[in-house]
């Protein structure tokens, strides 16, 4: 496993002391710091030795039938010709219909909730998160989506779209590959 991932370390943080620590039940929680750092070396691995950018998103979830959160980040990058801030951005979060989404946090310490699961065209479900402001040069805006993934292994599509009081930002593709448990 360690050298599929090309890291020099593996580690282990599992559900229940994660939702401890989350909970505050406990306050420290070393083996789940020690994962984060295994796989943002495994992640930042990943795009050196495939040549990929730094800022190309890397999903990491389960295998089928896993409950996951997927973390996007949203940031106004601007244009060459100018730097206006995106006011009242509008983010929809797809997934095919063999997912089972269940919630999108956003806001700066992800406050912000939204659960109402929709039915888009092609049959998808999505999620949305409205009201987002993002000046450039700042920090982005995580969004983070809970989604239970399908029973099959396979390939599967997700999509952001996303829009503001400024114009259309893009649909933006994403694969997200099941494997099996």
């Amino acid at each position: 496993m360690k050298n599929i991932l090309c890291v020099s370390q593996r580690t282990f943080a599992g559900i229940l002391p994660g939702i401890m620590y989350a909970k505050r039940i406990i306050r420290d929680a070393v083996e789940v710091d020690v994962t984060v750092v295994a796989v943002k070396k495994a992640i930042s691995s990943i795009l050196s030795s495939n040549n990929y950018p730094q800022n190309i998103p890397i999903i990491v979830l389960g295998g089928h039938g896993f409950v996951g959160r997927i973390n996007y980040l949203l940031e106004n990058i601007g244009h060459w010709y100018g730097k206006p801030a995106a006011k009242n951005v509008l983010l929809y979060a797809n997934f095919e219909s063999t997912f089972e989404p269940a919630e999108i946090r956003f806001g700066s310490t992800l406050e912000n909730l939204n659960t109402t699961v929709r039915s888009g065209k092609k049959g998808c479900k999505y999620l949305k998160a409205d009201g987002i402001h993002l000046t450039y040069q700042e920090p982005g805006e995580e969004i983070a989506c809970t989604v239970k993934m399908p029973d099959k292994k396979g390939s599967y599509m997700s999509w952001l779209a996303v829009f503001s009081d400024e114009g259309d930002c893009g649909v933006h593709y994403f694969k997200i590959k099941v494997k099996k448990k």
